[in-house]
């Protein structure tokens, strides 16, 4: 009897150094896991960007020796989209074998932002650099913008939800050939097709269903005039409209010289 009570004690003991040891074990392993193991060995670029790897690289944060774990794949790219503004976004694929590839995936720049000693080219809403010579193939946006930083964010202000709603909305209206965006006042809001086509949408309200209506009206006028109407759409009427004639907002001196050369003769 009294062999049984020690056998039953020592397996209770046993039990009870067991679940001690165990999370201990574990919790060991754990530690060593992101600090001795799984060191990195080798880091790759893939995907090609204006950049070099070597600047991709050394703006990275990361390091041979680092453990492969540890690295934040949302600090990486913070890092990375603040100081090369041209990368968008980053994901990493970490191999056991101590190798680590930055996936990098390039901004493609979408607007101009006028500014008062030159030209901001922006992004994914992020300012991506200034140049001195306005850019081509991108699109004008007439908008008073005060302070801003390269590599971050530009702030609109008050006008952000709606400007996000009007771009949002042109992409999913499959307008193309748009060439400026007048958003000085959000109650009078005009867009220019290809220099020769005033869509006047007015507020921002039921802008889908405005430029829905600008993609009807204006594959109904192209055909009338052979691709070469020039005039206005005013949308912000429930049917809306074109008007022949000079587009209602002031174009620029190359868009001019273009709705001269493609006027349809009378």
């Amino acid at each position: 009897m009294a062999g049984k009570k020690t056998a039953k004690r020592k397996v209770k003991k046993g039990r009870v150094v067991l679940a001690i040891f165990l999370p201990v074990a574990l919790i060991t392993l754990i530690v060593l896991s992101l600090t001795v193991f799984f060191p990195i060995r080798d880091i790759q670029v893939r995907e090609k960007t204006r950049y070099t790897a070597e600047e991709i690289l050394k703006k990275s944060g990361i390091a041979k020796g680092d453990n492969l774990f540890r690295v934040s794949e949302s600090k990486v790219s913070e890092r990375l989209s603040e100081a090369l503004p041209y990368i968008a976004s980053v994901k990493l694929d970490r191999s056991l074998l101590g190798t680590v590839t930055l996936n990098v995936t390039e901004q493609t720049p979408e607007y101009i932002f006028v500014v008062e000693d030159g030209f901001l080219i922006v992004g994914g809403g992020k300012v991506l650099e200034k140049t001195e010579e306005e850019p081509e193939g991108l699109i004008r946006v007439e908008h008073s913008i005060g302070e801003y930083k390269i590599g971050h964010l530009l702030d609109l202000g008050a006008a952000k939800d709606a400007f996000d709603r009007l771009t949002a909305a042109i992409s999913t209206s499959g307008l193309t050939n748009i060439t400026r965006i007048t958003f000085e006042d959000a109650s009078k809001i005009t867009l220019s097709y290809d220099g020769r086509v005033t869509l006047e949408l007015g507020s921002i309200e039921d802008v889908d269903k405005k430029l829905k209506k600008a993609v009807q009206i204006l594959e109904a006028v192209e055909e009338d005039y052979n691709g070469h109407a020039v005039g206005t759409i005013r949308l912000q009427y429930e049917d809306g409209y074109f008007e022949r004639g000079s587009p209602s907002s002031q174009p620029s001196s190359e868009e001019t010289v273009s709705q001269t050369e493609n006027s349809p003769e009378s």
